[in-house]
């Protein structure tokens, strides 16, 4: 197994430790981490991660929405068709943007 200590240049190991920092509630140590993973290989699932952990922090932080819808939107512009994207949006455009009130795991529950 692989560790960032002994390898920091692996994006993928970055975007896993995102990935448990965000479950722990670290938004800020998955958001530092998923900077990093993008910066060494900027892949789509890197972003869309980035915007779900922006959208969950959202609901702690309220100045994180513009940028939560923001790279959202970013998906949106590569992929017109992500349901995730779209759905965390509203493609409809009717009324503000507001995260849903349980995060973005609450929307993709039961999707395989």
């Amino acid at each position: 197994m692989t560790s960032l200590a002994n390898r920091p240049g692996n994006a993928a190991a970055h975007l896993l430790a995102a990935r448990i920092a965000r479950a722990a509630g670290d938004f800020n140590g998955a958001l530092n981490h998923l900077d990093r993973a993008i910066a060494l290989a900027p892949q789509r699932e890197a972003f869309v991660e980035k915007a779900r952990t922006l959208d969950q922090a959202s609901l702690h932080q309220s100045s994180l929405r513009p940028q939560a819808r923001e790279a959202w939107q970013a998906i949106l512009k590569v992929v017109p068709r992500n349901a995730e994207a779209g759905g965390a949006i509203g493609t409809a455009g009717v009324g503000g943007w507001r995260p849903h009130p349980r995060g973005i795991a609450a929307r993709t529950r039961g999707r395989g």
